[in-house]
């Protein structure tokens, strides 16, 4: 799920590389949507994410894998 652009801030030329080589080895991208809750089901192991987009409606679909990546802030304190 992609909310505007993937990897906001890093030179676009490399991110949509790696976007469509993402694609192309299956990976399902969801534009300019913004996740609401992501339930899993303990039968078939399936997460179930709901969402909304642009346009304000609710859309549910079910995937064996979400990628969840926010921000790129580094956090050192739990290296030692």
């Amino acid at each position: 799920m992609v909310r505007s652009i993937c990897l906001r801030g890093f030179d676009q030329q490399m991110a949509t590389l790696i976007r469509d080589h993402m694609k192309n080895e299956g990976v399902k991208f969801v534009n300019e949507s913004v996740p609401l809750k992501i339930e899993k089901n303990e039968k078939t192991g399936l997460l179930y994410v709901t969402w909304k987009d642009t346009t304000n409606h609710k859309l549910k679909d079910s995937f064996e894998t979400v990628l969840v990546a926010i921000g790129k802030a580094r956090t050192y304190s739990c290296c030692n």
